[in-house]
């Protein structure tokens, strides 16, 4: 299935030796451990950068910053309608329209700019993480300084 999607990517975004292209994954082992994608990812100038486990919440730009406030837009229109229609029941065929409504909310040029800087990867943010937050997964010895150290990489890269 990532290999697949990999295809699609590497089509639309075109990468080459002179326009690299990084891959923000959330490090699934079906894209850190898959040898075909790796090797397509060589192949076609693509850097794959996997955030640690149980860091997308605050890193991955579209968690972050788009599915995050188009599920609770989605939550706004369901509540809403229920009030306006309390001896009915949310269908299938009003649950589509209520999901384009959210999303046509949430995905706006605005969300879309705002993406990487409501993340740690740029602008830099020091403070997204607490040492508590690394203790709790067995990564106690793990400092603040590896993340900076791939958002400044990061940063670089796009200059």
């Amino acid at each position: 299935m990532f290999t697949k999607r990999l295809d699609r990517f590497v089509h639309f975004v075109k990468p080459s030796t002179d326009d690299l292209v990084w891959l923000i994954a959330d490090g699934h082992y079906s894209q850190t451990k898959n040898l075909d994608a790796v090797d397509k990812t060589r192949e076609h100038n693509v850097a794959i950068v996997s955030l640690l486990t149980h860091s997308t919440h605050k890193m991955q730009p579209l968690d972050v910053g788009l599915m995050k406030p188009q599920k609770t837009y989605y939550a706004q229109v369901i509540e809403t309608w229920l009030d306006s229609n309390p001896a009915r029941v949310v269908t299938s065929s009003v649950m589509c329209k209520f999901f384009e409504l959210a999303y046509r909310r949430a995905e706006t040029m605005k969300v879309s700019v705002n993406l990487f800087i409501k993340t740690v990867l740029s602008p830099c943010n020091r403070h997204t993480f607490q040492d508590h937050e690394f203790a709790c997964h067995g990564m106690a010895n793990l400092k603040i300084n590896v993340l900076m150290e791939l958002a400044m990489k990061f940063q670089e890269w796009e200059h």
